[in-house]
């Protein structure tokens, strides 16, 4: 050994501390190029600060907000159910990764035991209105350094660079929230993956999509995964992760269109609001009822709402559409909440269905469902869905009618004026109102409603609404 080399059998304290050097030098050139690299997007997309800009904005943002965990905790009260739910399970599972199998029967019982205490301690509320449309340069800014992957558009016209992807019409994707953006900053941007390459690699960011043909897919890792986020991170369990997706083809339609669709589709009972949400459910649900689904004929996304049309559950001849199309199949039960008692007919609505919607206020309209029975049988005949306007601190179904937006008699209660003391019965709950709406007017009943005195117009969708005046 050298008395003064510094090497001992070979080893030579200078060289490793240089190749750490190197290293770190290595690192930081790399951050360094990144953010030079997300300077420049964030330019050419129009946000003229870049980086220093989008920091000042995510800094002002959450200092705007209320606390995240007061926006997206888990409920304490949940979480020894979430654990029970999750060690259940994870005692049936064999093989890993994307191999991984669990006992589906218990399973099953497993999810709808937690099922019952989420109902009490953390119930689904639907939102049943358009909130929070994102902007380009929101997205950038609230899902961070990943929006270099791109942005995609839903109008060939908003295709402003090369930033920007036009996708093909039909092409299969996967829509999903970045859970960043709405956790942190409450951007809800659409992230839209594409497996197959022939839209895009990757994937894109986005202001809202629409799919067609769409399925739910997953697998039996990603279930046992989205109950331990329901556990939650400091008593075993994980932070939030994407793992629930809606894939279906693509559909290239305007931002300004798809809102107006969606408007439609909370009056439509052909579509229901849906949701997913590791705490509540690891598989998506039909918020007005609880049931899960497993596909739809066309979905909407626009911030926190999606829309879907047609829903069904494991199997296209069992689905769960009836239940929305038909969404009175209880029978008249002491539950029921009667709104009309006309002698002939009644008029009410089962606790099941009464949901108040989320950032529903006194004054607000909303379109509530409602049975409708004979009252000598007790038997249902058919259904509506009728506007009202609320006037205390919650709904009731004593609140203001202010319209009839969609209405169904079964073939057997037809005759006799039925569907005309229907009507009048329903208009007579409110004689305040001078005006009534008469919405989603089909072509096969101008006939019925001209002779109610109703004036009937086609709307800029090509859809035809009415109105009776007193």
């Amino acid at each position: 050994m050298s008395k003064c080399s510094g090497i001992v059998d070979g080893f030579n304290p200078k060289s490793v501390n240089a190749g750490l050097e190197t290293k770190i030098d290595q690192e930081l050139s790399k951050a360094q190029v990144a953010e030079r690299e997300e300077d420049a997007f964030l330019k050419d997309i129009g946000i003229a600060g870049g980086v220093n800009a989008k920091k000042e904005w995510q800094y002002n943002r959450k200092k705007e907000l209320p606390n995240y965990k007061d926006r997206f905790e888990q409920k304490e009260e949940l979480i020894p159910h979430a654990q029970e739910f999750y060690h259940t399970v994870a005692a049936t599972k064999t093989g890993t990764g994307a191999s991984t199998k669990i006992d589906n029967e218990v399973y099953e019982q497993a999810r709808t035991k937690y099922r019952s205490y989420v109902d009490k301690l953390l119930p689904i509320q639907e939102i049943g209105r358009i909130l929070n449309v994102p902007t380009f340069e929101e997205i950038a800014m609230g899902v961070d350094k990943k929006v270099r992957k791109g942005l995609f558009v839903n109008d060939r016209k908003e295709k402003k660079n090369k930033h920007f992807t036009y996708v093909p019409n039909g092409a299969i994707v996967e829509s999903r929230l970045d859970i960043t953006a709405y956790q942190y900053y409450d951007i809800w941007a659409v992230t839209l993956t594409s497996k197959t390459g022939k839209a895009f690699n990757g994937s894109k960011y986005g202001r809202a999509a629409r799919l067609t043909n769409v399925t739910f897919p997953i697998t039996d890792s990603q279930k046992l995964g989205a109950i331990k986020i329901a556990i939650t991170g400091p008593y075993g369990g994980v932070p939030k992760n994407p793992y629930a997706v809606m894939k279906g083809g693509f559909v290239n339609t305007p931002v300004k269109d798809m809102e107006a669709m969606m408007e439609e589709a909370f009056n439509s009972p052909d579509w229901v609001e849906i949701g997913v949400n590791p705490f509540r459910d690891p598989e998506f649900y039909r918020k007005d009822t609880g049931e899960r689904i497993k596909g739809a004929d066309e979905i909407i996304q626009i911030g926190p709402v999606v829309m879907a049309k047609n829903v069904y559950g494991s199997d296209r001849t069992k689905n769960n559409k009836p239940t929305r199309s038909n969404p009175f199949k209880f029978a008249y039960t002491q539950d029921i909440f009667t709104a009309l008692d006309n002698g002939e007919f009644i008029i009410a609505n089962n606790y099941a269905y009464r949901k108040q919607h989320n950032y529903q206020r006194k004054g607000d309209t909303y379109v509530q469902p409602y049975s409708i029975y004979d009252k000598k049988s007790k038997q249902k005949i058919g259904w509506v869905e009728i506007e009202q306007v609320q006037e205390g601190d919650s709904i009731d179904v004593k609140d203001r009618v202010t319209g009839i937006i969609n209405i169904q008699l079964d073939e057997s209660a037809r005759g006799n004026n039925a569907g005309t003391k229907i009507v009048q019965s329903i208009m007579a709950m409110s004689p305040e109102t001078k005006s009534f709406r008469i919405a989603s007017i089909k072509d096969d009943a101008i006939g019925f409603w001209k002779k109610l005195g109703t004036n009937i117009t086609e709307t800029n969708r090509g859809t035809k609404e009415g109105r009776i005046t007193f």
